[in-house]
């Protein structure tokens, strides 16, 4: 009987020994500790690292192209105010030229010599001489450059007379006058809002004029694009020569 009893407890500890063994293989060893791997988050960060430096580049590229295309359509309107100054100009050379050529045969007779081709043209001429004025300093000097009070007065006054006193320009009104010493910033609007400037009527107009010399003066107009107010810039011309 205890041979019995002494083979069933050895049984019983086998059976054991094996679900211990069963158990033990089933379960996850505790121990194991999972950990990320190093190389897969530095490719992670570099990534990210890359897209960031990317769309930073990108968004200061595009900046630079939007202040590229500004500068380009600003001197553009700047060329185009100019070549409609000069065709004006040269309007009015050619109106005053055929008015030498008429007088002279009309008046032959009279011993006074009319004003040669010649003359009229070198007369007008210089105020061709557009890139005279130094349009990339102008609104600094319009701030900084000292005010002739008696100047600018006298100036203020002619240019307003001038307007009131023509008929081909009385839907222009004055916006705005700065003279300072050496230069003037006339800015004009129209009266209707639905009318355009017209550069080559406004400049025959203010070449006829008598009230200010334009021989001691160069001037242009300036038009910015989506802007109503058109700027008339006159400037003293150097004398000391």
């Amino acid at each position: 009987m205890s041979k019995l009893m002494h083979a069933a407890y050895w049984a019983v500890i086998v059976v054991l020994g094996i679900m211990l063994g069963v158990s033990r293989n089933a379960s996850p060893s505790t121990d194991t500790v999972l950990t990320p791997t190093p190389n897969l988050d530095l490719n992670r960060q570099l990534l990210a690292r890359d897209n960031i430096n990317s769309e930073a580049h990108s968004a200061a590229d595009l900046a630079a192209v939007q202040r590229q295309m500004a500068s380009l359509v600003a001197e553009n309107t700047l060329l185009k105010e100019q070549l409609e100054t000069a065709i004006a100009q040269l309007s009015e050379v050619q109106y005053e030229a055929d008015a030498v050529l008429a007088g002279s045969r009309n008046n032959s007779s009279e011993p006074r010599q009319p004003e040669s081709i010649a003359d009229v043209l070198a007369r007008n001429a210089r105020n061709l001489n557009l890139e005279a004025i130094d349009v990339t300093s102008l609104g600094k000097r319009l701030e900084e450059e000292p005010v002739d009070y008696n100047w600018a007065y006298e100036m203020d006054m002619k240019f307003r007379d001038f307007l009131l006193s023509s008929n081909a320009l009385s839907n222009i009104q004055v916006e705005n006058i700065n003279c300072r010493t050496e230069v003037c910033e006339f800015e004009m609007r129209m009266i209707n809002e639905g009318d355009d400037f017209n550069t080559m009527t406004f400049h025959r107009e203010f070449s006829q004029q008598d009230a200010i010399n334009l021989q001691d003066y160069m001037y242009l107009t300036m038009h910015e694009s989506g802007s109503d107010v058109v700027r008339l810039i006159l400037e003293k011309r150097d004398t000391s020569d």
